[in-house]
């Protein structure tokens, strides 16, 4: 569901521990520039939307943030200013590590982010003794 006419849906990956940025591609007036993507809340959107000024500024554009009732599939919302089209959306993010499990936690009915078997480390090998 859109809160926004101007916005266009992405499925965003579920294994993102943490974003460290957001840019896009938009044209308006036959002008293909570059933007920052903020992400705002609902409460700073709804804030934002009654102002007389209801659009990002210039050079950036808006992310909400939403989530299906499964809590499995995310979607964010990219909203860009009045008369621009979104042709390009980046993003770049850290991902969240699978868990390293040791021995076998079937036999005890647990589990690691629904991980129950042995797993090796997915990470970079320079940072085991950081890990340790």
């Amino acid at each position: 569901m859109k809160f926004d006419d101007r916005s266009l849906l992405f499925k965003m990956p579920t294994n993102i521990l943490f974003v460290l940025n957001e840019t896009a591609t938009c044209k308006a007036d036959d002008v293909e520039r570059s933007i920052s993507i903020i992400p705002v809340t609902f409460a700073e959107y709804t804030k934002a939307m009654s102002k007389p000024y209801k659009q990002p500024l210039k050079n950036q554009g808006w992310r909400l943030f939403q989530s299906t009732g499964s809590g499995v599939n995310y979607i964010s919302e990219i909203i860009v200013k009045n008369g621009a089209t979104l042709t390009n959306y980046r993003l770049r993010y850290v991902k969240r590590p699978t868990p390293i499990i040791l021995s076998e936690l079937k036999s005890s009915n647990l589990s690691i982010d629904g991980v129950d078997a042995v797993t090796e480390c997915t990470l970079d090998p320079i940072i085991h003794p950081e890990i340790l």
